[in-house]
């Protein structure tokens, strides 16, 4: 799996040599206040379990940059949030500085993630 996923990185963007960390997230009650991966070039999320759903929801990482903008502005300029429903056994890439959040999640079965982030030298 992790090779599979350095193997994704390398489709994704361009580089030499990349090493990844990552960590499994997975109960039946979750959620994840907005952040982004300070540090990493790439992050990405590989979906183990989404039986019933789990959003992640991606904003524009210049925050005020739309501060003001009517709601047609936003659209046209690609600025709303970009909400993704995640199937099983997917892969979502992004790059680290990209501000990310999951809504809460509440199933009949748990929500299995495995987040990761990729370090490009």
């Amino acid at each position: 799996l992790k090779q599979e996923m350095i193997t994704q990185c390398h489709n994704y963007v361009e580089c030499d040599n990349v090493s990844v960390k990552g960590w499994v997230t997975g109960t039946k009650d979750y959620s994840m206040t907005s952040h982004n991966h300070s540090g990493a070039h790439v992050s990405g999320v590989f979906y183990i379990s989404t039986p019933h759903g789990g959003p992640i929801v991606f904003s524009d990482p210049r925050f005020n940059a739309s501060r003001g903008y009517k709601e047609g502005l936003k659209e046209q300029f690609g600025l709303k949030p970009v909400t993704i429903i995640p199937q099983t056994g997917e892969l979502i890439l992004f790059p680290s500085f990209v501000y990310h959040e999951v809504p809460h999640y509440s199933g009949p079965s748990r929500r299995i993630a495995l987040p990761v982030d990729f370090y490009i030298t």
